[in-house]
């Protein structure tokens, strides 16, 4: 077999992880099916939206960044804000983006999570 590049190597140790969250949000969502509640498709909702390509541009970034031991990005299934678009939160500070695009993913990395500078224009507001 072939050696496989440092991003590969990189990327690779993030696949079983992701793949345990995914069939565990998928037992669950047919659990919750099964016994009458009715779940939205939040995952094709998020792709549609362009959430997929977000979440790759923004592993890609830290990637170039060498943040990836520092930084972890990862999807999920709702964060609640649908009616924004592709949502992304920081943690431990709870900054939340909305209407991210995938082209928005290097200004996130290189000013917030390297430089410690949110970002205003794409801050999602508090709700009171």
């Amino acid at each position: 077999m072939a050696e496989l590049s440092a991003w590969h190597s990189e990327i690779f140790g993030y696949g079983e992880p992701a793949w345990r969250e995914y069939r565990s949000v998928a037992w669950y969502v047919a659990t919750l099916r099964e016994h009458g509640f009715e779940v939205e498709d939040a995952v094709r909702k998020a792709a549609e939206r362009g959430g997929r390509k977000v979440l790759d541009s923004l592993k890609g970034e830290l990637f170039e960044a060498e943040l990836l031991g520092r930084v972890k990005a990862t999807g999920t299934t709702c964060l609640g804000n649908c009616e924004h678009g592709v949502v992304a939160v920081t943690y431990p500070e709870a900054a939340w983006y909305k209407g991210v695009a995938a082209e928005d993913a290097e200004e996130i990395v290189s000013e917030h999570l390297d430089d410690g500078e949110p970002l205003e224009r794409l801050a999602l507001p508090d709700e009171d």
